[in-house]
């Protein structure tokens, strides 16, 4: 049936055949050259009248943890799969058997070192909430009184992960090999994503330090936060937290004026977490969040995402160009940015971007969303071949959730009223030299190209020189000669311009000490670089007569 050595628990394989057959997806089974022999015969069909979105969803949850957790992962991923398959697996739920109380607590004992009568003064033995990978239980700590949520995760679900990864991974591999539409997708590593994603939400002293970073962040802001970490009760497999009792979103109906505030509170607080901490909830939903005396709490870190400062910066050029209606300029940045040498119809590409940007400013700002348009535009760059890094259409969805949050407390809050300038003040912020030090590094580059080029280049010829390519020319040596002539000019060049742009940083700082209101360095540096700026010409003349 399975002719990977990779599957290695063939009953669980077996038993997941067994529900793809009973929903109806023999011909999948089929197409990818699996075998099913008798095993399909005496297996009954059953909710034949359903759609496929619906059996997809019900399948995974008969699956177990692992096949609910991809099915999350690829609702995540609107440019991947249609939205009615999103709408429905969304709908994920992970009903599973609570554990056992002694199961629970043996856990607990083994990874804190102490008995569960020594660690709390009180301990409720059923469960608060429960989920495919953990349970939850209030307990008050023993030596300072104080309520709590304790989240143990789930005895042997590593084991049962890896077995049904190893499976997930196979079909991954025979899909992209026996269907044509899946040629240009990378399943295995769309598998080896999930893997990432499972092993950092079951590793519960990764969540902690998430939580703790972003009450870092928020210190200081009265309207929002997330739980409190009790660390030394904490281990990767067990998490002690402030237990947070509060209201869902959707039930303070009575009081407008608080769920104006809050809106704004939740907008401002994902802007600032995306476009300048690079740091953010993955999945902001309403059940995610608790509104305790006017203040937001969000909950469940075990998925976060991460922006470096240049995928920031790129984000804020794209929305920056697609603020001011630049179509050209945005088809430039997702070509040079993801490493595409060539797109078959740029023309036809811009085009598409401009009428999305089109579509954007046609909407009334009750219904502008920043995190569809940046879905919209993924989605788009896909279809021209134009693959983007998963971190972006991570946050694109996490926007457009949050953007989602927002508009049910306050439906008339205007999105982009509150982003786009926040995205403008912060994309200005990054490319000004005087305020960061971006240009700083940039102008470090320079140099550094400048120093490597001659090098470089010699390198080359001398290759070329050596025979180590097959190319022949006579009086290579004297092209040797040019070339390391005008890379030395050309480093020459790059030097002083560097030093151009790093005279202005310094001049602009005022660093002392001072002539006559300007740094003395400042002006030592425009000096020497234009000494080195004559020099330059006079070479650059001197070789043309």
């Amino acid at each position: 049936m399975f002719k990977s050595g990779k599957i290695t628990n063939i009953v669980r394989g077996k038993e997941i055949l067994t529900i793809l057959i009973r929903y109806g997806f023999q011909d999948l089974l089929d197409k990818l050259s699996i075998d099913t022999g008798l095993l399909s015969k005496n297996i009954i069909k059953i909710e034949r009248g359903l759609s496929t979105p619906v059996k997809v969803r019900k399948v995974l949850e008969e699956l177990g943890p692992t096949f609910i957790k991809f099915g999350q992962l690829v609702s995540m991923r609107p440019d991947l799969i249609p939205d009615e398959y999103i709408r429905e697996l969304e709908k994920l739920q992970d009903e599973v058997p609570i554990e056992e109380i002694e199961t629970i607590v043996k856990i607990i004992e083994n990874e804190l070192g102490m008995s569960t009568a020594e660690l709390f003064a009180d301990f409720d033995h059923r469960p608060i909430a429960a989920g495919s990978l953990s349970q939850v239980h209030r307990a008050v700590l023993g030596e300072t009184g104080e309520l709590v949520a304790v989240k143990v995760r789930r005895p042997r679900i590593g084991e049962r992960i890896n077995t049904d990864l190893a499976i997930l991974e196979w079909f991954a591999e025979a899909a992209q090999k026996n269907f044509d539409e899946l040629k240009n997708y990378n399943l295995p590593e769309f598998v080896e994503e999930l893997r990432r994603t499972i092993m950092r939400e079951l590793d519960f002293e990764r969540e902690a330090r998430n939580m703790a970073e972003f009450r870092r962040f928020m210190l200081g802001n009265d309207t929002i936060t997330s739980p409190r970490v009790f660390m030394r009760y904490t281990t990767k497999r067990v998490l002690t937290m402030e237990l947070v009792e509060g209201r869902k979103p959707n039930r303070l109906k009575a009081d407008a004026q608080l769920r104006r505030k809050l809106a704004g509170v939740m907008l401002n607080a994902y802007t600032e977490m995306v476009f300048e901490r690079g740091f953010f909830h993955a999945d902001p939903h309403a059940g995610n969040v608790l509104v305790v005396n006017g203040k937001l709490y969000l909950l469940d870190w075990g998925m976060t995402g991460r922006l470096t400062r240049n995928m920031r910066l790129m984000l804020l050029m794209v929305l920056v160009a697609v603020l001011e209606s630049n179509e050209e300029r945005v088809v430039k940045l997702a070509i040079k940015a993801f490493g595409v040498t060539g797109v078959n119809n740029r023309e036809l590409l811009a085009r598409d971007v401009l009428e999305l940007i089109e579509e954007f400013n046609g909407r009334t700002s009750a219904n502008k969303s920043i995190g569809q348009l940046l879905i919209n535009l993924v989605t788009l760059f896909r279809q021209y071949q134009i693959v983007i890094p998963p971190q972006y259409v991570l946050v694109s969805r996490a926007l457009l959730i949050a953007e989602g949050l927002s508009r049910m407390l306050h439906p008339g809050i205007d999105v982009v009223a509150v982003i786009g300038p926040y995205v403008k003040k912060q994309y200005y912020k990054l490319i000004n030299p005087a305020s960061n030090s971006f240009w700083l590094e940039e102008v470090q580059d320079l140099i550094l190209l400048g120093h490597d080029a001659p090098e470089k280049v010699g390198k080359l010829l001398d290759m070329l020189a050596g025979g180590e390519f097959k190319l022949e020319h006579k009086g290579l040596s004297h092209l040797k000669n040019t070339l390391l002539e005008a890379s030395n000019k050309l480093t020459l060049a790059i030097i002083t311009g560097a030093l151009i742009v790093g005279s202005s940083l310094v001049i602009t700082s005022s660093t002392p000490p001072l002539v006559l209101g300007h740094s003395a360095i400042g002006v030592a540096g425009y000096l020497f670089s234009s000494v080195l700026g004559i020099v330059l010409v006079f070479n650059i003349l001197r070789g043309k007569g």
